[in-house]
């Protein structure tokens, strides 16, 4: 990809994260589509090294962003840089516009739902067996989202695997996952 920005990103991960920088760099030069999405799948990994400080003074060693960061180091004036041990103010401002961002729909269960969900909520491969109607999706939905808060909030990424016998099936599995978890996570169905 001839990108700037893409060629800019993957020369500051090499200063802060050498293996994302190395899995950015072994996508194909021909697929920009590609190289967009494993940006996009690493998106959480890059946003812990954001310092808006320090990417500003990498991108003003790029005369193609001059106009940009001079612009926005300008608007910054107002906010005071105080540091918190390794956070700046303006770090913990965008953390908290991030979590901000969309608002999430509560998983409201009902007493045999949260049962249904015990034993995989504790980290034990389950089997979900139960009538038509009853709420297997939200239950899958809250044991889905437990699991991708908990990796969130330990900075791993995690993905999830959501099998379905046909595509009608994968398309009101896919609507309910992003209505309970698409404030916060991609949601992809193919």
């Amino acid at each position: 990809m001839n990108s700037a920005l893409y060629d800019t990103i993957l020369r500051y991960l090499a200063t802060v994260d050498v293996d994302l920088h190395s899995t950015l760099c072994c996508v194909s030069e021909k697929d920009s589509r590609s190289q967009f999405s494993k940006v996009l799948l690493k998106l959480d990994e890059f946003w812990t090294h954001l310092d808006v400080e320090k990417t500003l003074e990498f991108l003003k060693g790029i005369q193609y962003y001059n106009t940009v960061t001079s612009r926005i180091e300008k608007s910054l004036e107002d906010l005071p840089s105080i540091s918190f041990g390794n956070e700046t103010l303006t770090g913990r401002l965008l953390k908290a516009i991030d979590d901000r961002s969309f608002a999430e729909t509560p998983i409201l269960l009902r007493d045999y739902q949260k049962e249904l969900c015990e034993k995989a909520m504790g980290g034990m491969n389950t089997i979900i067996a139960a009538p038509t109607g009853s709420g297997k999706t939200v239950v899958a939905v809250n044991i889905i989202k437990s699991h991708l808060d908990r990796n969130r909030i330990s900075g791993r990424m995690a993905k999830v695997l959501f099998m379905t016998p046909n595509t009608v099936i994968l398309d009101q599995q896919a609507d309910c996952l992003r209505k309970f978890l698409g404030h916060r996570y991609q949601v992809d169905f193919n």
